[in-house]
């Protein structure tokens, strides 16, 4: 295990070779000290971290819809998106609200996607299918990506499968669960819904993600390659 990155990480995501994350760090502006968002892009083949822009971090995150999602959304570090194949995309934003659009950008859908009266964690994408986390509820919800109705829920109290199921990452034919309140993370297989410990890390995961073949966790106290 190696740590990348030791700061206020609040956000990652997988790109070429890579990924990208936000930070809040602490600067001194016009004499007072103020906490700001940098914005910063690992690489694998180099193992070297940059800064990069605010534009930049958007087209890593948001692909071809940068120019667009820039004026509809009001925190694009918090927001949840998904990319469904033959859809576009869906936007969850504050308050639990989903938003649909086309390839196009032009709106098609908005609707709540509360549950219990809280608003998902994260969102992950599976064939025509979103999956939604819940840690207030031990709740996992899939929603058809076309109709964005509800189809399928799994729950568990304090001693069932899952707890507190917090960050959502597609993996072959499975979903990567980590949880809120502690370092196990978990897989679905989406043929049989059997959730399985992948590894126990020695902190809570609030993220996990893969890229080739290089597993990243994202936690409290920082970016470790596993």
């Amino acid at each position: 295990m190696k740590k990348i990155f030791e700061s206020e990480a609040i956000s990652i995501f997988p790109c070429n070779r890579g990924f990208v994350f936000a930070e809040i760090h602490k600067e001194e502006i016009s004499g007072k000290e103020k906490r700001v968002i940098a914005f910063h892009k690992h690489n694998f083949d180099t193992g070297i971290t940059d800064m990069i822009t605010k534009s930049a971090y958007l087209n890593n995150v948001f692909t071809n819809h940068t120019d667009f999602l820039k004026e509809e959304i009001e925190d694009y570090i918090n927001v949840i998106a998904v990319f469904p194949p033959n859809l576009g995309m869906i936007i969850i934003g504050k308050g639990g609200i989903a938003k649909v659009y086309d390839y196009n950008c032009r709106f098609k859908w908005k609707g709540s996607l509360k549950y219990k009266g809280y608003s998902p964690a994260d969102a992950v994408v599976s064939g025509d299918k979103i999956w939604c986390s819940y840690p207030d509820s031990n709740t996992l919800i899939r929603y058809n990506a076309n109709s964005m109705r509800q189809e399928f829920k799994i729950s568990s109290g304090i001693s069932g499968d899952i707890k507190e199921p917090y960050g959502l990452f597609s993996l072959d034919n499975s979903i990567v669960i980590t949880s809120q309140s502690s370092g196990v993370v978990q897989t679905m297989d989406l043929d049989n819904y059997n959730i399985e410990k992948m590894f126990e890390f020695n902190e809570p995961v609030e993220k996990y993600i893969k890229v080739d073949s290089n597993e990243i966790v994202l936690t409290k106290s920082g970016i470790y390659k596993l």
